[in-house]
């Protein structure tokens, strides 16, 4: 039997859901009607009619995941039928401020860090983790250097011959320096960094764009392989089994995209320098060059032996990052199979896009919870265990990135107005081996 709170959630959203509906077709009848005026002034029925919406869905949620699902539904329905209130400009400019971002991360970031530590003895979490095995979390740490010198090779793979003069050590700090700048910045300009830092040693801006782009789809491709491997081998929660099928399209539309850019780059840039004669010819000349310089880093799947190369490394960097979940696991004796390593760094995965404060404090831990609930983990030794991984995973990064970059010369804050251009810069006085 429904309850009042049901029943009312369900009357609230319908209602808004109807106001917003008839304000729509008043604005329809009012544009055709009165071309020459201002838009209708329907302000308040379609803010009434967005907290009608809001707060019945809410009233008929049971769990955070129908929240979440209700709440970016409303905001949606909301960007469509309330453009009076909200026009694409204004929430552009209001999503563009640093304000913005950091009240939502807090606000996701706090209600994380609530449902993690809801029903958990805080001593036993502090007692888990002193009993923790030493020698395994060296194990852990030395899988995440690792881990991230695997991922140096494959980049040096993917950039090919032009960069073959930049060696290993300087791959390997540009790109601690670039997911340190990801984790504390809630952007993503660790990969601009890259661009800049190493594009300027010779290849330019724009090849190694594209070289960061190819290893994204590429790993993109290997953690929907791995997805549908896990919904093959064990039971998943719906929530992380259910969005494959759009995402799965989304990854291989992709793919498919990057493979024909690859095959007729040279059809595809005579059709750009058509379609730019109208600019100016100085201008035309740069647009073409900087789209045929990231063109120029798909060149590696034309040779099979590469591309066979960089599908190797890119499964050492998946196995390595596999073996450090396990490895916590290990050692905080928590009981569990393998495939639970596996299920951890998916569900972390996923949670990449959900705004959070830097480091995703709050998020990591509560994702951790909902993977290892699958296996019927205590709820303590889940967040202990996403305490531990988070340590073991974010602090020796942030800390030797923060490290390089100073020693680089750049400071967190200039870094994120990095420019970044096609114009390689001189290499630095220095002797490369």
């Amino acid at each position: 039997m429904l309850s009042i709170w049901t029943l009312s959630g369900h009357g609230l959203w319908i209602s808004g859901l109807a106001l917003l509906l008839t304000v729509g077709s008043y604005r329809s009848w009012w544009r055709a009607n009165h071309p020459q005026q201002l838009d209708a002034p329907t302000t308040w029925p379609v803010l009434l009619g967005q907290l009608l919406v809001t707060s019945g869905l809410l009233l008929v949620s049971t769990t955070v995941l129908e929240w979440s699902i209700w709440g970016v539904s409303t905001v949606l329905l909301a960007g469509m039928l309330g453009k009076s209130v909200w026009n694409a400009e204004r929430a552009r400019r209001l999503w563009a401020l640093p304000q913005t971002r950091w009240v939502l991360g807090t606000l996701v970031s706090g209600g994380a860090l609530y449902l993690a530590f809801r029903g958990v003895d805080y001593r036993s979490v502090g007692t888990t983790l002193l009993q923790a095995n030493g020698g395994l979390i060296l194990l852990a740490l030395l899988s995440v250097l690792l881990n991230n010198i695997v991922k140096a090779i494959r980049w040096r793979v993917l950039i090919g011959e032009q960069g073959k003069f930049i060696p290993l050590r300087e791959l390997l700090r540009v790109l601690l320096i670039s997911q340190m700048l990801n984790m504390i910045i809630p952007a993503r300009v660790g990969e601009l960094s890259r661009a800049y830092m190493i594009g300027r040693q010779g290849p330019g801006s724009a090849f190694i764009l594209g070289t960061v782009a190819l290893e994204k789809l590429i790993d993109t491709v290997l953690y929907l392989i791995l997805l549908v491997g896990l919904i093959v081998l064990m039971p998943v929660p719906a929530w992380l089994s259910q969005p494959i099928y759009p995402f799965a399209l989304l990854t291989f539309s992709g793919l498919l995209i990057v493979l024909l850019l690859g095959r007729y780059q040279a059809k595809l840039l005579g059709l750009l320098t058509r379609s730019l004669g109208w600019l100016p010819p100085h201008l035309q000349a740069r647009i073409t060059r900087l789209v045929s310089s990231a063109l120029d880093s798909l060149a590696i799947l034309k040779d099979w032996r590469t591309t066979l190369a960089v599908s190797w490394w890119s499964v050492l960097v998946w196995f390595t990052a596999v073996l450090n979940n396990y490895l916590v696991l290990l050692a905080l004796g928590i009981v569990a199979p393998p495939p639970a390593a596996l299920l951890v760094l998916v569900v972390l995965q996923a949670g990449i896009a959900i705004p959070s404060v830097p480091g995703k404090l709050g998020v990591f831990q509560y994702l951790c919870i909902l993977a290892l609930d699958v296996f019927a983990v205590d709820r303590t030794l889940a967040l202990s265990y996403g305490v531990l991984l988070q340590a073991i995973t974010f602090l020796p990064i942030t800390i030797s990135g923060i490290g390089l970059l100073w020693a680089s010369g750049f400071t967190v804050r200039g870094s994120v107005a990095m420019p970044v251009n096609d114009a390689p810069e001189p290499l630095p006085p220095r002797t490369i081996d």
